[in-house]
């Protein structure tokens, strides 16, 4: 399915110029005419690969920008993967507050409304300044965090880390721009690989700051602003993308461009997209799925999105938010579903397998650490496999398949594991996890191609906001499972092995919160065989409650596989274009000596 489809929307991968004829708007630059009706400067496309300036990928311009791009991955880890993997040791010290899971709430939100925003706005106002602005607003998230004295305050930092991610995590487009076709999942596997210290061993990281240094988790914040700082330098002095004179040959000022944004379209989607997510976190945890506050928030979310659609629809703009064309391009809807399933396991595992490891397996800060990273290994191994695989296996659509039957079967899997079965749930987590990295690898070097170069923040924008989307809904979801079926199943098993061990009925509440405190001084009858018969009944109610919560991901799972069933193959569209070029000082040099070498040819025998 899709491929005539397909080549009839992805024409744009040439790279010819076309002439122009409005030399009287502006003052006469070389300009083309690019995918979308926008005249691009000539000096801002790229050309194919060999002829690029000799020493071009050699510059300080592209090794800056590419190690700021690096370490801005990192960044994001240490803004998200760190503080969520210690939010009961982060509530103990500065808390308690019933509020701390809007730490990973909040991010959620910000990190989804923001996607879009920066992928749009980059594409049309140029991305150097978007870059640096976002890696500033990380910074400042990070001074936040450290400085912190309450849970309220970790959220506001969680907030600005979330936007900043945004940014981070829109990477692919550097790569889309820079790099050629045919190399874009190489460069986006070395970009994601660099991340290792801290999308691996993140959980182990975080719990030996707490071990190990006065400050405690306030480290994951401190180290955060260091390399934030040196991001922002790193962007500043060496990231010159086209600008928006270059982006907008004719286009005399700035502003007038700016009168004719879809400021409507902006508002709409995001207080929709907010007000849904907001509805689906709240679901369940922190009011009843009933409640007005919940209902109102998902029936607001779901008007302000259907109100932006009709809106798109009937009040079109030159430069509309989210043109309505992305939703007909089925090659890319379909690719990008692929990868919003991927990031609903990937999201929620991050929150429910270090509980999960905590309840079942270890009691140990650190055991818990070593075992929770098997989710970002995994994922990691999972992304460079396929940054490594994606071009020269080809046949894309059949790597989706098997990529999204591998993930729906190991993580279904785990609903065989429990207490005595650590080994089985870790490789089961693991194996799991490389099928989501080696899925959203693939998915974040094709999607791109299915749309104009134009386009191409849009596209990484709108599938991150999605993905980030995905994830909330599905930690929601999973996490209303969990805590329903923990209900039924504690009282299934726990309450009729205590009692028969000999416990009180009056003291079965203090019980059950003693077994998640792990502070048993308030059951004062409490014998060692209670506590053993309690604690065996109290892990087999959890294996119990998570093996529901893993039966419920096959769900997900078959919907990621009809979705890469439906993509298509791409691999002619891996060719040596490069779409875009830097513009630093350093490669003036460069650009100047290949013209140089055109116009005075080497003399034979001189």
């Amino acid at each position: 399915m899709g491929d005539d489809n397909f080549k009839e929307t992805t024409t744009h991968h040439s790279i010819e110029p076309t002439p122009s004829d409005n030399s009287d708007l502006d003052d006469g630059i070389a300009s083309h005419i690019g995918d979308l009706g926008r005249e691009i400067d000539s000096s801002a496309i790229g050309g194919n690969f060999g002829d690029m300036p000799k020493g071009y990928y050699w510059t300080l311009s592209f090794l800056g920008t590419l190690i700021g791009t690096c370490l801005g991955i990192s960044c994001f880890k240490l803004g998200y993967v760190l503080p969520v993997n210690t939010l009961s040791i982060i509530n103990a010290d500065i808390g308690p507050d019933p509020s701390v899971a809007w730490i990973a709430t909040g991010w959620n939100l910000s990190a989804a409304i923001g996607y879009t925003l920066v992928g749009r706005l980059s594409d049309i106002y140029g991305r150097r300044w978007f870059f640096i602005g976002g890696n500033v607003i990380g910074l400042l998230s990070a001074v936040v965090g450290a400085t912190a004295k309450n849970i309220p305050t970790l959220i506001g930092s969680s907030v600005l880390a979330g936007l900043a991610a945004s940014v981070q995590l829109s990477f692919p487009t550097i790569i889309g721009e820079l790099i050629p076709n045919k190399h874009r999942g190489v460069a986006n596997g070395l970009i994601l690989v660099t991340a290792v210290p801290f999308s691996v061993f993140g959980p182990v990281v975080a719990r030996s700051f707490v071990l190990h240094t006065s400050q405690g988790w306030r480290w994951s914040y401190y180290l955060n602003i260091i390399m934030s700082g040196i991001v922002v330098c790193l962007y500043f002095l060496f990231y010159h993308p086209p600008t928006y004179r270059q982006l907008h040959a004719r286009r005399l000022k700035e502003f007038k461009l700016f009168k004719t944004l879809d400021f409507g379209g902006a508002i709409l989607f995001s207080l929709g997209l907010a007000l849904f997510l907001l509805g689906m976190s709240w679901g369940g945890q922190s009011h009843p799925w009933k409640s007005g506050e919940v209902i109102g928030s998902l029936i607001g979310g779901v008007v302000s999105l259907v109100a932006f659609f009709f809106y798109e629809i009937y009040m079109p703009h030159e430069y509309p938010f989210i043109p309505m064309r992305l939703f007909r391009n089925l090659p890319y809807v379909t690719t990008a579903l692929v990868g919003c399933v991927g990031a609903m396991i990937y999201y929620s595992a991050n929150v429910l397998w270090p509980t999960e490891v905590a309840k079942l397996y270890e009691t140990g800060l650190l055991d818990i650490g070593w075992l929770s990273m098997t989710v970002g290994g995994g994922t990691l191994a999972g992304q460079y496999a396929g940054a490594l695989l994606c071009h020269p296996l080809g046949k894309h659509k059949w790597q989706l398949i098997v990529g999204s039957v591998a993930m729906t079967g190991f993580i279904g899997g785990l609903a065989a594991a429990d207490s005595s079965t650590r080994a089985l749930a870790t490789a089961m987590t693991t194996l799991g996890s490389f099928a989501v990295g080696y899925v959203e690898l693939v998915v974040l070097t094709t999607a791109p191609l299915c749309l104009p170069q134009e386009d191409l923040g849009l596209a990484t924008g709108v599938a991150g906001a999605f993905r980030s989307a995905s994830g909330a809904i599905a930690t929601a979801i999973y996490a209303t499972i969990l805590n329903n079926k923990l209900t039924t199943n504690i009282s299934k098993y726990v309450r009729p092995a205590a009692l028969d061990a000999g416990l009180p009925a009056s003291e079965l509440p203090k019980l059950i919160t003693a077994l998640g405190t792990g502070n048993f001084t308030a059951v004062p009858d409490l014998t060692p065989g209670i506590g053993a018969a309690a604690s065996i009944a109290y892990k087999i109610a959890y294996s119990q409650s998570f093996k529901t919560v893993y039966l419920a991901s096959l769900a997900f799972g078959g919907l990621s596989t009809l979705s890469a069933i439906a993509t298509p193959n791409m691999e002619k569209y891996f060719n040596t274009v490069v779409a875009r070029r830097l513009h630093g000082k350093d490669i003036a040099v460069v650009e100047k000596k290949k013209a140089q070498e055109k116009v005075q040819p080497k003399v034979e025998g001189v």
